[in-house]
């Protein structure tokens, strides 16, 4: 017994001193949407044979195409959310009775539609663009929940719609990232997991959380047709 405390407090004592972490607080693991940008793995580009001269630098895009890349980016993850909202509906609701009722429900914590900011001119694209970060990135703290409890309870049937609609959503993060990095700035204060209440993490009964997941995809897909529009009016104003 001695000697196994003696190993498990040497092995410690060696991480800690050669600089392994121990525990880490919070990582982009536990909130990906801080930097949605991650490559996975992807390498840079493979490298010239020595001799050959490098290729031109491509310019980086400005802040118009930038926005336009996101109206683009966003529409396919409206219609992401939309299919993953019928294919609940069809799956896991059935009821058009229900589902009138659950189209006027709302879960506290995720975004709303007035929660867009208006965009009068370029002096707004700053705090609009912080402004839907934040919003994109609460929409990704539920619907990671969604994810989670799909795979834990069910059998996965909407895995592949959920994943694809938090796929095009971190898609659209990215580019609003990059947008931000285009004109100077960055997120100061990022959205954590605690924004969504930890009742409707602990949902037991199967038709409460069918409810909660069709409320969530529900409203994920009218902000981001909205959201969509928004920028549709941007870009026809610059």
């Amino acid at each position: 017994m001695f000697f196994q405390v003696f190993t498990l407090l040497s092995f410690f004592l060696l991480d800690a001193a050669i600089g392994v972490p121990v525990r880490q607080k919070r990582t982009t693991q536990d909130a990906p949407w801080i930097n949605p940008c991650v490559s996975n793995g992807a390498s840079g580009g493979q490298a010239l044979p020595p001799g050959l001269p490098s290729p031109p630098t491509q310019a980086s895009p400005s802040v118009k195409e930038l926005i336009e890349t996101f109206r683009y980016r966003i529409d396919d993850a409206a219609t992401k959310s939309n299919s993953l909202r019928q294919t609940m509906f069809t799956e896991r609701i059935g009821s058009l009775q229900l589902e009138s009722v659950y189209n006027g429900m709302h879960i506290d914590g995720m975004p709303l539609i007035s929660d867009i900011e208006e965009w009068q001119n370029s002096n707004d694209t700053t705090k609009v663009v912080k402004a839907d970060y934040k919003s994109l990135s609460k929409i990704l703290v539920f619907m990671h929940q969604v994810k989670l409890d799909e795979i834990e309870h069910n059998n996965s049937t909407l895995k592949r719609y959920i994943e694809d609609t938090i796929n095009d959503i971190y898609n659209s993060l990215c580019t609003l990232h990059n947008l931000l990095f285009c004109l100077n700035d960055s997120i100061d204060s990022h959205v954590t997991r605690d924004i969504m209440p930890q009742s409707q993490r602990e949902i037991v009964l199967v038709s409460l959380r069918n409810q909660r997941d069709y409320v969530i995809a529900k409203d994920t897909m009218h902000f981001l047709f909205a959201l969509k529009d928004s920028y549709i009016s941007i870009l026809s104003q610059m």
